[in-house]
């Protein structure tokens, strides 16, 4: 089955690509603005892995690896 131009499928994932894309921008705002905050200089890579860190529940050094 070929989608055509017009296909409204094609459409709509047009919208759904360029929000996620608007939603990734935003996350990564705000984790530039809680880096900039700090007082220590952290990476964006040291930032990533100890969000995970703080947040309740268990955490797998597996996770983290990924």
């Amino acid at each position: 089955m070929t989608v055509s131009a017009a296909d409204p499928r094609d459409e709509a994932e047009q919208h759904v690509t360029a929000a996620l894309l608007a939603l990734s921008r935003v996350f990564v705002d705000l984790a530039a603005r809680s880096l900039a905050g700090l007082d220590e200089e952290v990476t964006l890579a040291q930032y990533r892995t100890l969000v995970p860190l703080v947040c309740p529940g268990q955490q797998r050094i597996v996770d983290l690896a990924q």
